[in-house]
Order: structure tokens, then C-alpha cells, then sequence
């Protein structure tokens, strides 16, 4: 009867390993694509707050420069055709 388990166990166990390794490699491979979304999502709100901070100080310095109330409709016009910068009118 012992013969006969080791037997099967041989037999099994390159299943066993099969099964074993492949959902920790798929494990693994999916921790590194949540750690890349991560980071581009950071890289992301950066870019977008640069963009944010930009039309903020272009609107500013239009007003300031005295170009009067067109420039900030043109601005605000141009800022709501963009989707990322849509957010930031007030």
C-alpha cells in the first residue's frame, strides 16, 4: 500500500507544482501592473496639477497684463474644451 502512494505522489506531483506555481506567478504579475498603475496615476495628478497651476497663472497674468475680459473668456473657452482642465473652472 505504500508502494502504490508514492507511486501516485510521484505521478502527482508535477501537477502539484503546476498548480501551485501558476497562481503565484499570475500573483506576482498582477502586484506589478497595480504597482505601474500606481505610479503612473501619481506621475498623472502631478502632470495634471502642473496643467491646473499653468492656466491659473496664464489667467492671472492676462488680467494683471491688462488684457482685459476677452483673454479670460478665450482662457476659459480653451479650458473647457480640454477634459483634465474642465474641473478647474469656477
Amino acid at each position: 500500500m505504500g508502494v502504490e502512494c508514492a507511486e501516485e505522489f510521484v505521478k502527482l506531483s508535477g501537477w502539484i507544482v503546476l498548480l501551485s506555481i501558476v497562481p503565484i506567478v499570475f500573483s506576482a504579475i498582477t502586484i506589478i501592473l497595480l504597482c505601474s498603475s500606481l505610479l503612473k496615476v501619481k506621475k498623472m495628478i502631478a502632470i495634471c496639477d502642473g496643467i491646473s497651476a499653468s492656466a491659473h497663472w496664464l489667467s492671472r497674468t492676462a488680467v494683471r497684463a491688462g488684457i482685459g475680459e476677452t483673454a479670460r473668456v478665450t482662457i476659459q473657452e480653451y479650458a473647457g474644451n480640454k477634459p483634465e482642465l474642465k474641473r478647474l473652472l469656477r
